[in-house]
């Protein structure tokens, strides 16, 4: 909880800073996740709040946000993203408005896991190195509006991984 604290008061920084004309964006996504357990896959569903900031035309800072929208059984325990926050560095392809770019995404993420429907407990945040990969296209007819799929892994270690399968609209101001 405390780092998703602390990435709401930073993109609450990023958000106020009087020098950010035209480079905050900001998007929405639905994510099917992929949780490996290591005795088998479940896949809950999550939405996905983002809000970012171009430092460059090619480099940015994106805060992530995401809640459990659904659940997923194995074994019968459910399992369900309760929440997860990240924080990363954005390194996209060239700079247009028209044609589709791609992107890459590294930095640091914490999900939490409620199974069976008990409240996460330490035992259950898994934080550390995230990265994803991504691709979108602005809409001709609304220009700061663009189409958005990323493929994204939250957590790797100990014989859990967390991927993401995300699609949804970014709109830059």
């Amino acid at each position: 909880m405390q780092l998703t604290i602390k990435i709401l008061l930073i993109g609450f920084g990023i958000w106020v800073t009087p020098v950010f004309a035209g480079s905050i964006y900001t998007g929405l996504a639905g994510a099917q996740t992929i949780i490996d357990t290591g005795a088998g896959e479940v896949k809950p569903v999550i939405g996905v709040f983002k809000l970012g900031y171009e430092l460059t035309g090619n480099v940015a800072l994106e805060l992530q946000y995401g809640a459990g929208g659904g659940d997923d059984e194995l074994d019968s325990q459910k399992y369900e993203v309760d929440s997860f926050g990240a924080a990363f560095l954005r390194f996209s392809s060239g700079g247009g408005i028209s044609g589709v770019r791609l992107y890459l995404l590294a930095g640091y993420a914490q999900s939490e896991l409620k199974i069976d429907d008990v409240a996460p407990t330490d035992d259950d945040k898994y934080n550390g190195f995230a990265w994803g990969i991504g691709a979108e296209e602005f809409l001709k007819s609304a220009n700061n509006l663009a189409v958005v799929a990323e493929y994204m892994r939250y957590y790797d270690r100990d014989e859990l991984g967390i991927d993401a399968i995300t699609l949804g609209l970014r709109y830059r101001f």
